[in-house]
C-alpha cells in the first residue's frame, strides 16, 4: 500500500494545495487557529489536532514560523509511507529545548552530544547500533524477572493496604504507580533497589525527588516544545525551569550510577552474571558518558510511560468488567497454584493480556503521534511533500477512527492477535488478586509530552480470594529479602546496596499492614472514629471526615440488605447539628427555608430547603420545632462552611433589624442513625419510656441506655429508624450497646444505595445551588402558607416554576448492564443527549440498576424509553416512578 502511495505515475500536486488553516507572512497559521477556536490549554493540545482533522480531513498543511513546515496525516497508509520513506535515516522531530540544554551543559558534561532519546543521523545510529543487542538479549531481560515480580508483589500488597486504609485507591495513587515504575526501572538500569516502596518514604527522599523531577521535566518540556520558541533567542522562565530541573535530575541520576559502579567494583565478578550497566560499559565504541546518558534517559522515560500505561489499563478494565473477568480467567489458568515467581514461560502464555495492553495503547496512546523531518521528497497520496518539511503522523486519531477500528469507542482486546510483552507482571499480579472498579468521572488523556490521566486514580479493589497473601510475597511482608529464584550476584548486590544506602531501613514496605486510618492527614475524625477502626471499618474521606465505607469483609450489598431486613447502625456525626434560640427564631428561619415551620406541631420536624435568591438550593436540612424553646436543625457536613456563612450573614442583618434570635452550633454531641424494620424493637428496651408513640419526623429528649439524648424518628434510608443525638463521651458506649442488642454496623456505601432506592437526593449530586425545588421534584417541601406569602429567598422564581412547570425534571431510571454513574449522558429517543445522570448504582433490593437524572419535562413521563451512555456503551433505560423501593416510615394510622 505504501509503495503504491509513493510511486503514483500521475503528476503530484504541490504541498501548498493541501488543505489547512490559512497562513500569514511571518506569523504563519497561529491567528487562524485562534480565530477557528482551536486554541486549547497546553494539557488539551491534542484536541487541536482532533479539530484540524475534522475540519480539513486526513491530510492537513500546517505552517508555523517556529517549526519546520509540516503536514499532519491520519491515514494509516500515509503514516506507513512516512515511516518507510524515512527508515534509512529517521530524523525524529522534537525535544529541541532539551537538546539545546544538553549541548550547552556546564562543563560539557554530555561532550557535545544529546543522547539516544534526542539525537538523529549518524550519532543516533552510533549509539543505537551498540545498545540494541545488550538491551534486547532475552537472557538480559529475563534475569531481572524474578526480582521485578517480587517488587510487583510488594506493590500489590501495598495496594491492598491502601484499599483497607482508604476504602479505595487514594487520589495520589498515580504517585504510587510512579514509585513502582521507578523501582522496576531502577532494577534494570542500576541493577539494585532504590527503596521506592518503603512505607514511610519521605517527600525529600531521593526516590521521590527523582519522581517529582521526571514529572516536572515532562511538564516543562511540553510547555517549551508546544509553546512559543522564544527560548531559542533568550532563556525564558519555562526554559530556565527546564534547565534547572534537568540539571538536578542529572545530578541525582549520575550519583546513583556512580554508586552502582562502586558496588559492582566492590563485589567483583566472581559467581555473578554481568549486569546491563556492566555489559554496556564493555561495548566497544560506547564511552562512559554514552552509557550514563542512556541510563539517564531510561530513568527519565521509563517512569511516566510505564505507570501511565498501567493507570489507563486498570481504568479500562474497571470500566469493562467483562474484559477484566476474561483476563482474570487467563491469569488463573496460567498461574494456577504456582507459588514461585513468574517465569518467562508464564509471560509467553498471556495472549489475551497482550491484546488488553495493545488495546489500551490504542485507546490511550503514549503520545499524540510520530513525526519525521524529510531529508528527501516524499509523495503522500496526491501530494508531493518536499525535503525540509516534516510529516506528523497522528497515530492517536488513527486509533480512534471507526474507519480503521470498528467500535473504536469500545474497549475490545479481541481485535488484536499479538502485542508486545510489556508490563505483564504487574497486570498478572493485580488481576490474580483483585477485581478493579472505578466509579468516578470518566478519565481522559491530558497531554504533557506523554498522555497522563486527567483524573485521580481512585480505583476500588476487591479481594478475589479473601485477603490471603501469595506465599511468595510473605517474606517481603516480614521485612526480609527473598533469595529463591534470584541469582546469587543479584542478592549480593541488593544487600550491598542497602548497606551503602543506610537510610533505607526496610525494603518495600516491610511492616505489616496497619489498621484502617484516615485517607489524609487533614481529615477530621468523628467521635466514633475508634469505634469504626476497632470494628474493621474501611475508612475513606467524605465531606472532610474519615468515615467508614463498609466494615471488614462484609460487602456493601450485604450491609444494604441487613438494613432492609433487620437493622443497621450508621455514624452520621459528621453532620452539622445546631439550634436556633430566641423569640423570633421561627420568623428568621422562614426567611431562608421553604417549610412552614410556624405550622409544625411541637416536637415535630420536616425536611426543608435553604434557597438562594435565584431559586437554587443552598442545602437540604431537617428542622424540628421542639418544646424546649428552640429549633433543632441537622444539615449536611459537606455544606458546613457555606451554610454557616449564609446563615450568619442573614443572622446579622436580621439582628440589625431588631430580631431576637441567636444560633448555637452543637459540638459536644455525636449523631447516630439506627435504621431498619427491627430498629424500634432494638431501641425500645434501652429507653426510659417508649418509642411506640414516637412517629415519623417526631422528636423528643429521651434517656437511652442511661444517657440523656435527643431521639428523632427519621433517617435517610427509606426504612423506619431513629437518629440519636448523644453526648460525645457516651457515643461509642451507646453504639456498642446497640450492636449487642442486634444492630449491625453499616457504612457510607450502604447508606448511599439505600437512599437512592428510596429516591432521596444527595446534595452536590442530585441537588445544588443551580437546581430549584420544582425541578428536583421537591415542591412538597414548600408549605401551603409559604406559597401564599411568598417571603422566602427565590420565591418569585420557584413559585413561577410551580405554576408554569419547569423545563426539566429529576426522574428515576432503571436499566440493566453496567450501572450508570454520575455524569453519564442520558440519550433521548433520537440518540441525542437530553440530560445527565446525577446518581446511580446497582440496586441490591431489586437486582437492576437504578439512577436519578435531570431530563426535559417532555420526556419525564413514567414508562418513557430512553438510554444512558455507560463506559461508551449505549444502555436502554426506562423512566421509573420513585421511590424505587417502597418506603416503610412509621406513620400514625
Amino acid at each position: 500500500m505504501a509503495e503504491a502511495v509513493q510511486h503514483k505515475k500521475t503528476v503530484p500536486k504541490s504541498v501548498k494545495e493541501i488543505p489547512g488553516p490559512p497562513t500569514f507572512p511571518v506569523i504563519g497559521c497561529i491567528p487562524s487557529l485562534f480565530i477557528s477556536g482551536m486554541s486549547y490549554p497546553m494539557k488539551l493540545i491534542h484536541k487541536m489536532f482532533v479539530d484540524l482533522a475534522k475540519k480539513y480531513g486526513p491530510i492537513v498543511r500546517l505552517e508555523n514560523p517556529q517549526y519546520s513546515p509540516m503536514v499532519m496525516v491520519t491515514d494509516p497508509s500515509h503514516i506507513e509511507a512516512m515511516i518507510r520513506g524515512t527508515m534509512d535515516n529517521p530524523l525524529r522531530y522534537g525535544f529541541f529545548s532539551l537538546k539545546k540544554i544538553r549541548y550547552e551543559a556546564i562543563d560539557n558534561y554530555f561532550e557535545g552530544k544529546a543522547g539516544l532519546l534526542i539525537e538523529n543521523g549518524e550519532e543516533w545510529w552510533r549509539v543505537r547500533s551498540r545498545v540494541q543487542t545488550p538491551m534486547m538479549r532475552p537472557k538480559n531481560v529475563s534475569s531481572y524477572l524474578p526480582e521485578v515480580d517480587q517488587v510487583t508483589l510488594t506493590f500489590v500488597e501495598r495496594m491492598a493496604s491502601l484499599q483497607k486504609q482508604h476504602g479505595e485507591m487514594p487520589k495520589d495513587f498515580q504517585t504510587e504507580l510512579y514509585k513502582w515504575a521507578l523501582e522496576c526501572v531502577g532494577l534494570v538500569a542500576l541493577n539494585r533497589r532504590l527503596g521506592c516502596l518503603v512505607s514511610d518514604l519521605q517527600e525529600d527522599s531521593e526516590p521521590m525527588k527523582l519522581i517529582n523531577l521526571v514529572n516536572d521535566l515532562f511538564s516543562c518540556l511540553h510547555l517549551n516544545e508546544f509553546g512559543l520558541h522564544l527560548w531559542r533567542f533568550f532563556p525564558t522562565k519555562t526554559y530556565r525551569t527546564l534547565r534547572e530541573k534537568h540539571n538536578e535530575f542529572l545530578r541525582l541520576a549520575d550519583s546513583n550510577i556512580r554508586e552502582t559502579e562502586a558496588l559492582l567494583l566492590a563485589m567483583g565478578t566472581e559467581d555473578q552474571e554481568i549486569t546491563l550497566l556492566e555489559r554496556l560499559l564493555m561495548v566497544p565504541g560506547l564511552t562512559r558518558k554514552d552509557v550514563v546518558t542512556f541510563i539517564l534517559d531510561m530513568l527519565f522515560a521509563g517512569i511516566d510511560t510505564t505507570s501511565h500505561t498501567m493507570a489507563f489499563t486498570l481504568y479500562l478494565l474497571a470500566r469493562n468488567p467483562e474484559v477484566q473477568a476474561k483476563l482474570q480467567q487467563e491469569v488463573d489458568n496460567v498461574v494456577g497454584e504456582h507459588n514461585g515467581p513468574l517465569t518467562v514461560h508464564h509471560l509467553a502464555q498471556f495472549s489475551y493480556m497482550k491484546a488488553v495492553i495493545k488495546e489500551a495503547f490504542r485507546v490511550f496512546p503514549l503520545v499524540i503521534g510520530t513525526t519525521r523531518s524529510l531529508d528527501k521528497d516524499l509523495i503522500l497520496g496526491d501530494y508531493l511533500i518536499p525535503k525540509g518539511w516534516a510529516v506528523f503522523g497522528i497515530n492517536m486519531l488513527t486509533g480512534w477512527d471507526e474507519a480503521y477500528f470498528p467500535r473504536a469507542k469500545e474497549f475490545v482486546p479481541e481485535r488484536w492477535r499479538l502485542a508486545e510483552q510489556e508490563m505483564h507482571v504487574f497486570l498478572a499480579r493485580v488481576m490474580q488478586r483483585f477485581t478493579v472498579d472505578y466509579k468516578y468521572e470518566d478519565i481522559e488523556g491530558h497531554t504533557s509530552m506523554v498522555f497522563v490521566p486527567s483524573q485521580p486514580l481512585r480505583f476500588n479493589l476487591t479481594e478475589r480470594h479473601g485477603s490471603k497473601v501469595p506465599r511468595d510475597c510473605e517474606c517481603w511482608l516480614s521485612g526480609t529479602i527473598p533469595v529463591i529464584g534470584l541469582p546469587t550476584g543479584e542478592c549480593k548486590m541488593l544487600r550491598l546496596g542497602l548497606a551503602v544506602r543506610g537510610a533505607i531501613r526496610h525494603v518495600a514496605g516491610g511492616a505489616s499492614v496497619r489498621q484502617a486510618s484516615t485517607s489524609g492527614d487533614n481529615l477530621q475524625q468523628t467521635v466514633l472514629y475508634n469505634f469504626h477502626v476497632n470494628h474493621g471499618g474501611k475508612m475513606v474521606g467524605f465531606a472532610g471526615y474519615a468515615m467508614p465505607v463498609q466494615y471488614g469483609s462484609v460487602g456493601i450489598g450485604v450491609s444494604h440488605k441487613t438494613v432492609r431486613s433487620s437493622c443497621g447502625l450508621f455514624d452520621v456525626s459528621h453532620m452539622l447539628q445546631w439550634r436556633l434560640w430566641g423569640a423570633d427564631r421561627v420568623k428568621f428561619i422562614e426567611r431562608l427555608v421553604v417549610a412552614d415551620v410556624e405550622g409544625l406541631p411541637e416536637n415535630t420536624g420536616t425536611l426543608s430547603l435553604l434557597t438562594n435568591p435565584e431559586g437554587g438550593i443552598v442545602d437540604d436540612l431537617i428542622i424540628s420545632r421542639t418544646s424546649q424553646s428552640h429549633l433543632y436543625v441537622v444539615s449536611n457536613a459537606g455544606c458546613r462552611d457555606k451554610d454557616l456563612t449564609h446563615l450568619r450573614n442573614h443572622l446579622a442583618q436580621f439582628k440589625a433589624e431588631g430580631g431576637d434570635v441567636h444560633m448555637e452550633i452543637i459540638t459536644d454531641h455525636g449523631l447516630i442513625a439506627l435504621q431498619g424494620p427491627l430498629a424500634a424493637s432494638i431501641l425500645e428496651p434501652l429507653v426510659e419510656g417508649t418509642v411506640e408513640d414516637l412517629y415519623f419526623m417526631q422528636t423528643r429528649p429521651m434517656i437511652v441506655a442511661g444517657t440523656p439524648c435527643r431521639v428523632t424518628r427519621c433517617g435517610y434510608t427509606g426504612e423506619d429508624g431513629f437518629e440519636i443525638s448523644v453526648p460525645s463521651g457516651k457515643a461509642e458506649e451507646l453504639c456498642e450497646t446497640l450492636l449487642g442488642s442486634g444492630a449491625e454496623p453499616a457504612g457510607l456505601g450502604a447508606r448511599d444505595s439505600l437512599r437512592l432506592e428510596a429516591g432521596l437526593c444527595l446534595y452536590g449530586n442530585d441537588i445544588d445551588d443551580t437546581t430549584t425545588p420544582i425541578e428536583a421534584g421537591l415542591a412538597w417541601t414548600i408549605g401551603k402558607r409559604r406559597r401564599q406569602v411568598a417571603d422566602f429567598l427565590g420565591a418569585e422564581i420557584i413559585l413561577r416554576q410551580l405554576k408554569e412547570k419547569p423545563a426539566r425534571r429529576r426522574v428515576g431510571l432503571t436499566c440493566s448492564g453496567p450501572p450508570p454513574r454520575t455524569h453519564c449522558p442520558v440519550l433521548g429517543p433520537d440518540g441525542s443527549k437530553v440530560g445527565e445522570v446525577t446518581s446511580g448504582c446497582p440496586s441490591p433490593s431489586l437486582g437492576v440498576n437504578v439512577a436519578m437524572a435531570y431530563i426535559p419535562a417532555s420526556l419525564a413521563k413514567v414508562g418513557t424509553e430512553l438510554a444512558v451512555e455507560v463506559r461508551k456503551k449505549t444502555i436502554p433505560a426506562t423512566v421509573t416512578k420513585m421511590p424505587f423501593v417502597k418506603c416503610n416510615y412509621y406513620v400514625k394510622k
